[in-house]
């Protein structure tokens, strides 16, 4: 189970690290410079996707308060 864990993982900072090295080497094609974060008021800049962090922040509460009317099942 720990080897399966460790391929996983492994294989997500590989897929990863080569995700942001082609979005560097293209972006600096078309742009001259890309950053990989950036954050411009309400809205944050994750490799060219905005994400609106007011927008997050509602969703993510909405979710949170759904969850905490959950009740955990009894066994």
């Amino acid at each position: 189970m720990k080897r399966i864990v460790l391929i996983l993982l492994t294989a997500f900072a590989v897929l990863s690290a080569g995700t942001v090295i082609a979005y560097k080497n293209t972006a600096s094609l078309g742009y001259g410079e890309a950053q990989l974060i950036s954050k411009e008021g309400t809205t944050l800049t994750v490799m060219d996707y905005e994400i609106d962090i007011i927008k997050l922040k509602n969703k993510a509460e909405k979710v949170l308060e759904e969850l905490s009317g959950m009740r955990a099942p009894i066994l």
